[in-house]
């Protein structure tokens, strides 16, 4: 899983700078520093994760997510929260001006993942994986 090769890569000396979010308020407006330190394999992995949720769509909107991530990788950020081996509850969240994807897998040992791409100019401003822990899980 891309994730785990992501996740390893990230040495101890950046950790702390990619270990959370602030919980509620306007998700586009990370409170992490961004992507500066990351090396060019890191750089080269995370391109290829933002891939693996942007050929989830048919050919033509998967070529405009990744033109998205082009353009905004300057600009990204990158947070993980929780354990780092395999089968502890862990989230993360990559994050641009224009969208943001979230990975949740922190239910049931680590067994139920909830995953989203949220694109900031088309998405009608819904917060879907927040809406669907209200509604659906006591989280």
């Amino acid at each position: 899983m891309r994730s785990a090769l992501w996740r390893s890569s990230i040495k101890s000396v950046q950790r702390h700078h990619h270990d959370g979010f602030a919980q509620g308020g306007d998700r586009r407006e990370a409170q992490r520093p961004a992507l500066r330190k990351a090396d060019a394999e890191q750089r080269e992995l995370l391109e290829s994760l933002v891939a693996e949720y942007a050929n989830d769509f048919p050919p033509t909107i998967a070529e405009a997510r990744m033109e998205q991530f082009k353009k905004s990788e300057s600009g990204l950020y990158f947070a993980w929260a929780g354990g780092i081996e395999k089968g502890e509850p862990h989230y993360y969240r990559i994050q641009t001006p224009i969208f943001l994807i979230e990975y949740d897998d922190t239910q049931n040992n680590a067994n139920h993942i909830h995953s989203v791409w949220r694109d900031y100019e088309g998405d009608f401003g819904v917060d879907l994986l927040g809406d669907h822990y209200q509604t659906s899980h006591k989280h």
